[in-house]
């Protein structure tokens, strides 16, 4: 039966996706174990130019801000120093772009999260309207878009400051929220990420990018065991050390049960998908024969 054929279908494609997913995050898990020198910074900035369009490269001290949460507590970037910071701007009211970034900053999270990244990360999202974002309006944010309080805050202004300020900082940052007509915001989208050091390293522009690029390029940075003011030792053309060495082929080894995992799984999707259009084609050649007997008989009968 054809509905039949589309629950099978759905069913697998359903089962791929899934499968294709908990290995994505195998795959991750292992790289977030591995050292800075088999995939640093520098390298993946490289590659994600050549392979995501909406990734821009960042070589700058990130912004300082001054801000506190919705329950009066201040936050500023030297609190946040030794984390990758991944922040973006938001206003509570907005309501196209604004939500829709919202869950994609939920959906890195989540991928994050699931990883031993967790504790190395943190998520800032920063009002751009304080003057209607009150505190009741950032503590109901996050739960209503899928945001874990555990490493996502929603920063808005300290008392005394201007209520342009955090627009000003957003202009800081490199992009506008200007105000329109109808009280709303005409803004783009921007993802910035932060390293541990209060360096600006990423944007990532619009809602379009790939979210495994922005996290694998937070994992790198989560890892970069590079010190301010110190050259790269790729660059500087300096042999890294036998110990350095030996725990980048040890992080590559550790990689082998999740590549044997991933072909395993290819071979099972393989032969299911196989063996199910085998058995869906048998049945198809059955009741077509069986059909051609029953025409056959009916002929015979008739004569």
């Amino acid at each position: 039966m054809p509905f039949k054929r589309l629950v099978f279908a759905a069913s697998l494609t359903a089962g791929i996706r899934s499968l294709l997913a908990v290995t994505a995050l195998l795959m991750l898990s292992s790289f977030s174990a591995m050292p800075a020198r088999a995939h640093s910074p520098q390298q993946l900035e490289t590659q994600l130019q050549r392979q995501e369009k909406f990734f821009q490269p960042v070589g700058r001290l990130a912004p300082e801000f001054d801000l506190q949460d919705g329950e009066g507590h201040p936050w500023d970037l030297d609190r946040l120093r030794g984390k990758v910071v991944v922040l973006n701007f938001i206003y509570a009211g907005c309501k196209d772009l604004c939500p829709l970034h919202s869950e994609l900053i939920a959906e890195l999270q989540k991928m994050i999260n699931l990883t031993p990244m967790r504790d190395q990360v943190q998520f800032v999202s920063i009002t751009t309207d304080p003057g209607r974002d009150g505190s009741d309006v950032l503590k109901a944010y996050g739960a209503a878009h899928g945001l874990e309080s555990s490493n996502w805050t929603f920063l808005t202004t300290r008392p005394g400051q201007p209520e342009d300020a955090t627009r000003r900082l957003a202009e800081r940052f490199g992009h506008k929220f200007t105000r329109t007509d109808d009280g709303e915001y005409a803004h783009g989208i921007v993802t910035h990420v932060i390293d541990r050091d209060g360096m600006m390293r990423g944007n990532f522009h619009t809602l379009k990018f790939e979210p495994t690029n922005l996290v694998m390029f937070v994992n790198a940075l989560a890892n970069d065991v590079h010190k301010p003011g110190h050259a790269e030792d790729g660059a500087a053309g300096i042999e890294p050390s036998g110990r350095d060495a030996h725990a980048a082929a040890s992080g590559w080894i550790s990689l082998v049960p999740v590549a044997l995992l991933v072909l395993a799984a290819g071979w099972l999707m393989g032969a299911i998908t196989f063996f199910g259009l085998r058995r869906m084609r048998s049945r198809a050649n059955a009741r077509r024969s069986g059909s051609d007997v029953s025409i056959t008989d009916t002929r015979r009968t008739g004569r």
